[in-house]
């Protein structure tokens, strides 16, 4: 669990834009000019560690300050990771305040998690459960002349299932490559699941917190 958390971090950071939008406190200097200008940490908002540093990094490029990731300057951070952990961390930390704060600024950049390709992941993988959900009400349903026709015109719940598959690890394949060559092919079958579990709270926990937000604003 642990070797997968932080390697997915290391690989998602190295795909990263080097002009980047936001900042990251585990490896990160700014200058002091910069900090006192936009007011560093919003200590009052986030009171527990969470996207502090991300909301910072919002603040200084809208004030005009670039923000350079540079790829070459690696850290080690010893972290252990369990499910329990990770769930706390990816949903009460990061999702639902992220949400929040780019409904507010309304801004979510197409980089890192938030990258093009990773909404249609999120999205794909969505399908392969509606697909799963799909093929069980199929199951259930009762054999009827109606229902008959409606399967042989519809394509196969397994099938769709497995075109969203194929979808995701095409395109993870830069990722699933990498922890191949890192850890070995038996690590990624070991993986897959645990990103596809990931896709999913992580949306649900955004779209939960969209909801919330607009409810509020009303």
């Amino acid at each position: 669990m642990s070797q997968a958390k932080n390697l997915l971090h290391h690989f998602t950071h190295q795909q990263a834009r080097p002009d980047a939008t936001t900042f990251w406190a585990g490896c990160g200097a700014i200058r002091r000019s910069a900090w006192q200008a936009v007011g560093g940490f919003d200590e009052q908002r986030y009171r527990r560690p969470s996207i502090e540093d991300i909301e910072l990094g919002y603040r200084l490029t809208a004030a005009g300050y670039p923000i350079r990731l540079d790829k070459g300057l690696l850290v080690t951070h010893i972290k252990r990771w369990t499910l329990l952990s990770l769930l706390r961390s990816d949903v009460r930390d990061r999702a639902w305040p992220w949400a929040w704060l780019a409904l507010e600024r309304r801004r979510l950049p197409n980089d890192l998690n938030s990258h093009t390709s990773q909404r249609v992941s999120a999205l794909l993988t969505w399908g392969i459960v509606g697909s799963v959900a799909g093929a069980w009400l199929r199951a259930r349903r009762r054999r009827s002349s109606r229902a008959a026709f409606v399967q042989q015109i519809a394509p196969p719940a397994w099938l769709t299932g497995l075109g969203a598959c194929a979808g995701v690890l095409w395109l993870n394949r830069s990722l699933y490559r990498f922890l191949w060559r890192q850890r070995g092919f038996g690590f990624v079958l070991a993986f897959v699941p645990l990103h596809l579990l990931y896709y999913l709270y992580s949306t649900t926990a955004f779209g939960l917190a969209a909801l919330a937000w607009r409810a509020q604003k009303h």
